[in-house]
């Protein structure tokens, strides 16, 4: 074949060009052994898409099974059927996540199968498995029995899990399920833990009681004596992958064995009013037909009461809490943060990103710990990081956790602890090297750190930087005449100042005597202009310190990141430029 014959090729079958960092994965699905009666296939995720790569005969032919619209023979093949990359979805999932084989049992026509999935390798984004399916059970010669066996499979596909519990043994057979963490085949020890452990999990949290209830052994008893078919049913609220939570309905049947013990098969499935096409008429005739009107003024009283409380949190709680959208922008936030943040009202906070604030030092784990929370409803505890607060790095530990309107994620709510106030002793030897004693401000060591992130986005992104060396001459005269003592009240009052006009994004540092350097994450513009004016006035306006009287005069250099190839030629242009001002 020509090289145009086989770009051609390419291009028809959707074939990309392989990588640097896909050899390796693809050399390693070379050694796969594929020459083999049973239907094997390697295949390709990315965490969202399927696609089945190669496969040989046999597994081509149960793909026309079960995707009615493939022919059998073109690949590659990307899996577009809702239904069946639903069933594969959670599976493919675990396996990256776990890098353990997955086995999925589903039936296909008159067939009776079990999917084996094994990870070759891959690099982020793109994952190479080899998988493999077994026909656990031939179809039987009797025609009547085979006809039923066919019907009851089936009938699996309605279920989303089935679960044999057995009491006497303290087990659980996992026959069918969902959950990521759970395998088909497996056999678990310990069923109340495992219950519990599940409710905390993935059960709404006003429904786990009444869910551990219902599974109680003794009381499922109670009522399947009641029951002419020894069952018994209920519906709880069960979170999906998403985050969100869908009605699922639990029937549990008992079983009698030979011994006159009781076992319990589980079954879970999606509660019909959450594939209803007309909900929103049919719920009410569904109430009135069972006698149920006007159910909202009965909770009216505990709305009102929960708004006051809502009310009286924001604004008199010392609690430091805050809520964004779905895009992580700001849509409030309680009065101790604003007070902890120095800020009048949330007016300059309502739609922005963190990112967009800037007052992050490191703000990837807290972007990713968002994302985790409003993409999948996770609760992050206590994730540690650090913040600039009018102008000083503060350590914080901030939880997060979904807002959820109804059953949907529609946002976040978190709060954060100021670390240095928790463990002051402790706060205080960790940072004692990167922070001034007299000012609070970075000291030469903490901006040298600081600096890194700055010149890393210059390099990486082109995001360009203002660096500013500041001194009050005077400082050495006072220090001379009057002492430290004065000299470090001279300091603070400078210090004072200089946070004063800062933003949230600026990076303040003390580098010695009355030498201070402000790190601006922009180019120089009229705002900056007029801010530096607006400061030589507010330092000139000193004139009196601890009882003595003085005349100070505020002297600057300014350097973009870019006139230098590293920070410390930023910082020598810097000197240079304040040396010829002085003179």
């Amino acid at each position: 074949m020509t090289y145009e014959d086989l770009s051609s090729f390419c291009k028809h079958y959707e074939h990309g060009l392989e990588t640097r960092r896909e050899e390796p994965v693809y050399d390693k699905a070379g050694l796969v052994n594929v020459v083999t009666d049973l239907p094997t296939a390697i295949f390709h995720y990315d965490g969202i898409q399927a696609g089945v790569l190669w496969a040989n005969l046999a597994f081509r032919k149960i793909l026309r099974w079960s995707l009615p619209g493939y022919n059998g023979h073109d690949l590659p093949l990307w899996i577009q059927d809702f239904s069946f990359r639903q069933r594969l979805q959670p599976c493919l999932d675990e396996l990256l996540a776990s890098g353990q084989k997955q086995v999925v049992t589903y039936v296909e026509r008159d067939h009776y199968l079990q999917l084996h999935l094994e990870l070759i390798g891959g690099t982020r984004g793109r994952y190479l498995g080899r998988a493999c399916i077994y026909n656990i059970a031939d179809a039987s010669d009797r025609q009547e029995t085979q006809r039923i066996d066919y019907l009851l499979r089936n009938i699996l596909k309605v279920y989303k899990g089935l679960y044999y519990l057995h009491p006497g043994k303290d087990t659980l057979e996992v026959i069918k399920t969902t959950m990521t963490h759970w395998a088909d085949g497996k056999s678990l020890k310990g069923i109340q833990k495992l219950l519990i452990d599940y409710a905390v999990q993935s059960v709404y949290v006003d429904d786990r009681e009444r869910f551990l209830s219902f599974l109680d052994f003794d009381n499922l008893c109670r009522q399947a004596d009641q029951s002419p078919t020894a069952s018994v049913g209920d519906v709880f609220r069960i979170k999906q992958a998403d985050g969100s939570y869908r009605w699922t309905v639990f029937l549990a049947l008992l079983l009698q064995q030979v011994d006159d013990q009781y076992d319990i098969l589980l079954c879970c499935r999606d509660d019909v009013w959450e594939t209803a096409r007309d909900r929103k008429s049919l719920l009410p005739l569904l109430a009135t037909s069972l006698g149920i009107q006007e159910l909202e003024p009965v909770r009216q009283p505990y709305f009102r009461i929960l708004r006051e409380l809502c009310q009286a949190m924001i604004h008199y709680s010392d609690i430091k809490f805050f809520w964004k959208d779905r895009e992580r922008r700001f849509a409030g936030v309680s009065q101790a943060f604003l007070d902890y943040y120095g800020l009048k009202d949330e007016k300059s906070l309502i739609g922005k990103t963190d990112e967009d604030i800037g007052w992050h030092i490191q703000g990837k784990k807290y972007e990713e710990a968002e994302r985790a929370v409003l993409e999948k409803g996770e609760i992050t505890r206590h994730i540690i990081g650090e913040c600039l607060v009018q102008g000083r790095p503060h350590r914080i530990a901030a939880t997060k956790f979904p807002i959820y309107q109804g059953r949907r994620i529609i946002g976040l709510m978190g709060y954060f602890e100021d670390l240095e106030y928790a463990e002051a002793r402790q706060a205080q030897l960790r940072q004692s090297s990167f922070v001034d004693d007299v000012t609070g401000l970075l000291n030469f060591r903490g901006i040298l750190q600081a600096a890194d992130e700055y010149v890393d986005k210059y390099r990486r992104y082109g995001q360009d930087y203002t660096c500013v060396l500041l001194e009050v001459p005077a400082y050495e005269a006072l220090f001379q005449e009057y002492g430290d003592e004065v000299g470090q009240k001279l300091l603070q009052a400078i210090t004072q100042q200089l946070v004063a006009f800062h933003t949230l994004n600026e990076t303040l540092v003390h580098l010695s005597g009355s030498r201070f350097c402000c790190i601006i994450p922009k180019t120089i513009d009229d705002d900056f202009r007029n801010k530096m004016l607006g400061l030589i006035n507010a330092i000139h306006g000193i004139m009196d310190i601890g009882g003595y009287s003085c005349t100070l005069y505020l002297q600057y250099a300014v350097a973009q990141g870019s006139e230098g190839q590293d920070f410390d030629e930023v910082m020598q242009l810097l000197r240079k430029r304040l040396a010829e001002a002085k003179e």
